[in-house]
């Protein structure tokens, strides 16, 4: 069995076995073919080697696909004709990872997540057109870990699992520090948790990020969440029995 692993460093394991794939047009075309599903050599070389005429890229193409094979991965590429895929027996972390959000699992999806696919993949002598095809295929995976992220935060609030809540909300501002409901589902968890002053200076910082980036104000849901906080004595942290069977929600604006 295959094991191809994308979330971060392109990897491939072979019965649990490391094999050496370290060539980066090697990563990219495990890249492709996991990514894009079944190619033709035209489009493959055209991707990989794009200032190439068709001889110089199609014997590119046959020297990776044999150090491929010489890694031990024999195999693991099926050719049809003039179409390439992967082999059915190849499990990949980004199926597994997109299967789990979409059954409503999202901690057991960001378990495989360790970096965008193709983390630090840089082609040599690439006129861009990889480089446009790879971001275009990393798009709805990082849509889909945002969704697991407000998923998974949102079920550790509902079990008063403040915690992993704020870990997880986190990770959503870091990445889009412009999203207001992300900061408001912080202000709420962090109020909960008896964290009353940062629970206010995440309204701060939300408002102050608003203002700089957008010049805008806080939506009046922010403020009212806010001004409910401020009108409210310090108090305790709420505790909360972890709800059974909880199905995740997507936070909306």
């Amino acid at each position: 069995m295959f094991e191809l692993n994308l979330l971060g460093p392109v990897t491939l394991r072979r019965d649990g076995r490391a094999l050496a794939v370290t060539v980066k047009k090697s990563q990219a075309l495990l890249l492709l073919l996991a990514l894009g599903g079944r190619h033709g050599r035209e489009r493959v070389t055209a991707l990989l080697w794009p200032t190439l005429d068709v001889t110089s890229s199609r014997r590119n193409l046959r020297r990776e696909l044999a150090r491929l094979r010489e890694s031990g991965a024999d195999g693991f590429v099926h050719a049809d004709g003039d179409m390439l895929a992967l082999a059915d027996a190849v499990v990949c972390d980004v199926r597994t990872f997109a299967d789990a959000v979409r059954r409503g699992e999202p901690e057991a999806a960001l378990l495989h997540w360790h970096g965008e696919p193709g983390t630090d993949l840089r082609l040599d002598a690439d006129d861009g057109t990889f480089h446009d095809w790879l971001a275009a295929q990393r798009k709805p995976l990082v849509d889909l870990r945002q969704q697991a992220l407000a998923a998974a935060a949102a079920l550790h609030e509902a079990a008063g699992a403040w915690q992993p809540a704020i870990g997880h909300l986190n990770c959503l501002l870091a990445d889009d520090p412009l999203q207001e409901r992300h900061h408001r589902a912080m202000i709420r968890v962090l109020q909960a948790a008896g964290r009353r002053e940062d629970a206010l200076a995440q309204y701060q910082r939300c408002r102050d990020l608003l203002a700089a980036e957008l010049g805008l104000q806080p939506m009046a849901e922010t403020e009212a969440l806010v001004g409910t906080l401020r009108s409210t004595p310090p108090q305790q942290p709420q505790t909360q029995q972890p709800q059974q069977q909880q199905q995740p929600q997507q936070a909306h604006e």
